[in-house]
């Protein structure tokens, strides 16, 4: 690794080495998010890293006084008359980036300082990788900090990733000149890109130490959107799709339909449907190993949010296509 031309090699340099002259454009979605912008901004124009290698892009489909707290900072800003979902403007700020790295943080996100640093650092250290995906920290709940991936263990992980947290996550800018994007959606944008990158043998670096604290929350009525948002992805996406859906969709009728006749065996289903959530629980790798028996229960809410959810999306699609015959 080698410092930035016309600089001395600072102990800032000795800790954090990045490649010369490595510009980075942060893009951050807004709409509606004048409560926490503020806090967003100041922690990126506050980091750790020289201003003239950074960019930072506010796409806003909004109407509230973002607009006017983006004056005081230094920051390109987009305003789009119509509403923007999430995936749409992290794409438009993908166009609008000058920089070799776009790093992706959400409005009601703060970084720490060194976060730039700390993205640069792993695309140094990782060349192979197309991507770096982060986590979110300061979850209200199990629930936040599980989805957040604030549980995670430390080990960092290379590979084609089925998604990701889109508020923290940076690409080198080859990554868009290929053609792939995030999906136009406010929840589950990432799979779309997901699949773009693996399609094209492009490989991710998953860092559980890369951290943003994360404002918002996350409830079970959110989460079940959100599943249901994935689940509308994959039925697109994935030829096994469907017939996984379906499969799940045939498990809830028939408990359904043995509940009243042989409620034993409509109960025998449920608990085998949550024996089953229970074991894949116990492999999920969004928690680590320590924390998965004492998670247990909201793991397996979890696991049952995505079962109902593809069950659910899956009934729309088959309703879908009968209407169309």
């Amino acid at each position: 690794m080698s410092t930035r031309k016309g600089q001395s090699n600072t102990y800032l340099d000795i800790l954090f080495p990045v490649p010369a002259d490595t510009f980075v454009t942060v893009v951050v979605p807004a709409y509606l998010s004048a409560s926490t912008i503020d806090e967003c901004l100041k922690s990126l124009i506050s980091q750790k890293y020289p201003k003239e290698y950074l960019e930072i892009i506010v796409i806003d489909s909004g109407y509230d006084e973002t607009k006017h707290i983006c004056r005081n900072y230094d920051v390109r800003y987009y305003h789009s008359t119509r509403k923007l979902s999430a995936g749409a403007a992290r794409n438009i700020g993908a166009r609008m980036a000058k920089g070799q790295i776009l790093a992706f943080l959400d409005a009601d996100c703060i970084a720490p300082e060194y976060w730039i640093y700390h993205l640069v650092r792993d695309f140094d250290a990782f060349p192979e990788t197309f991507g770096v995906l982060g986590v979110y920290a300061g979850g209200k709940s199990c629930l936040d900090k599980i989805r957040g991936g604030e549980l995670m263990s430390n080990e960092k992980r290379i590979g084609f990733h089925r998604g990701f947290i889109e508020g923290n996550v940076a690409f080198r800018r080859k990554v868009f000149e290929a053609g792939c994007s995030f999906g136009d959606m406010t929840y589950g944008e990432c799979v779309k890109l997901s699949n773009d990158l693996s399609k094209r043998g492009m490989k991710t670096l998953w860092d559980p130490t890369l951290k943003v604290l994360h404002k918002g929350y996350l409830n079970y009525r959110k989460m079940f959107a959100m599943d249901r948002a994935y689940a509308r992805i994959s039925l697109m996406e994935e030829n096994t799709s469907l017939l996984k859906g379906t499969l799940k969709l045939l498990f809830i009728m028939a408990m359904l339909i043995f509940l009243p006749i042989w409620p034993l065996i409509a109960i025998f289903l449920f608990f085998s449907l949550l024996l089953i959530c229970s074991a894949f629980s116990l492999t999920d790798n969004m928690v680590s190993f320590k924390n998965r028996i004492q998670l247990l229960p909201v793991l397996i809410c979890m696991r049952l949010s995505r079962f109902f959810a593809s069950a659910t999306e899956s009934a729309l699609y088959l309703l879908r296509w009968r209407a169309k015959r």
